[in-house]
């Protein structure tokens, strides 16, 4: 498991224990993983917080903001961990 640059306060060894005890997050959202043509297809990725997807599956639906993100189903079972270091 890597994790990218945690802030120095955080409690990694409780949001790594989160992730120990629930290795089914990997797997709720594929979305870049199973992309066309993706250079992620090896990565495995817990999404918090993403941007409105449906523009990227669906060409008739508008472009949403980019910089607008919403909680993905993952962040209800972590977020007791993350939420006290994301800016969230």
């Amino acid at each position: 498991m890597n994790i990218k640059r945690l802030p120095f306060h955080a409690p990694a060894g409780r949001i790594m224990a989160a992730l120990k005890d629930q290795p089914e997050l990997f797997e709720l959202d594929t979305f870049w993983k199973n992309y066309p043509n993706t250079k992620f297809g090896d990565v495995d990725t817990i999404y918090l917080r993403f941007p409105d997807k449906r523009p990227w599956l669906d060409t008739r639906v508008p472009e949403a903001d980019p910089f607008e993100c919403f909680d993905e189903p993952a962040m209800n079972s972590l977020g007791h961990e993350i939420r006290p270091v994301s800016s969230t």
